[in-house]
């Protein structure tokens, strides 16, 4: 998938990173279809929670604020490729773009694995109502100015299928399509 967002993107950077633990595969396709140098940009603590299972929006920003801290070093007057599974409220990436900037990124181009979510999982895996979906409200140009980011892209539902090899018919696509199975 990273592979597939990298045969369409035209943006120079200067490295490809992922928000760990999500990104990094996503990543790491992303740098072996493009050749832009792969970076660990970020420390993780793993004994942090997960960030985005919390229903309450102030827990899941401290838990995200404790799982990431920026190696400075590494981002420093950098055009930075930053990959990420998914975007689901844009609350977390839009903290990650900011930090970043903050700690000295030229540029921060937000890579996204899955197509822009816009239905909730009938099945709780996630997310459990439309008003949580950033995507569902927002265009894709609108997300990227409200996390900030220079650029953003995400898969297309043809090369996120594509990718994952499996049949279309097979798959429950719904989160991405609002076309839930019987």
């Amino acid at each position: 998938m990273g592979a597939k967002l990298a045969e369409a993107d035209n943006v120079i950077g200067d490295k490809v990173s992922p928000i760990p633990m999500s990104g990094i595969g996503y990543a790491l396709g992303y740098h072996r279809q493009s050749h832009v140098p792969y970076d660990e940009i970020y420390l993780y603590n793993r004994y942090s929670d997960r960030s985005y299972t919390p229903i309450e929006q102030a827990v899941r920003d401290r838990i995200a604020d404790e799982k990431l801290s920026i190696i400075v070093e590494a981002v420093k007057g950098e055009r930075i490729i930053l990959c990420d599974d998914s975007i689901v409220r844009g609350t977390q990436i839009k903290n990650k773009v900011k930090n970043l900037t903050m700690a000295g990124a030229k540029e921060v181009h937000v890579r996204v694995g899955c197509p822009p979510l816009i239905a909730p999982c009938r099945y709780g895996i996630s997310t459990v109502s439309y008003d949580e979906l950033i995507a569902k409200k927002n265009s894709i140009d609108e997300i990227r100015q409200k996390i900030d980011a220079t650029t953003l892209i995400y898969n297309k539902l043809k090369d996120f299928v594509d990718a994952i090899g499996i049949p279309e018919n097979r798959l429950c696509l719904a989160c991405w399509t609002s076309e839930y199975p019987l």
